[in-house]
């Protein structure tokens, strides 16, 4: 099994990003979310400290990414609900 810190602590272990990073890491997250959902989960409670990164490859600093905390994920009672959480907020 893989072990990871928190993301913001990777990222600055690495002394920065660059935009493929970025790229490579928010698609890892929509993977994971996608897979949550395909499977009619809902994490409920995503936020920064809750995604962690492992080294991939220690040579070229490609990282893993996983999204941790699922113990609070919840099935939607009907087909169409949705939910607010706070990055809406945070990002307005």
């Amino acid at each position: 099994s893989q072990s990871g810190i928190p993301l913001i602590d990777k990222l600055a272990e690495r002394g920065g990003y660059n935009e493929n990073l970025v790229v490579d890491i928010v698609y890892q997250m929509m993977l994971g979310l996608g897979y949550l959902h395909s499977n009619n989960q809902i994490h409920g409670t995503l936020s920064i400290d809750k995604i962690f990164a492992a080294d991939r490859d220690i040579n070229t600093f490609d990282i893993d990414v996983f999204i941790s905390d699922i113990g609070f994920g919840a099935r939607p009672r009907t087909s169409n609900q949705t939910t607010s959480c706070a990055c809406r907020q945070s990002l307005s």
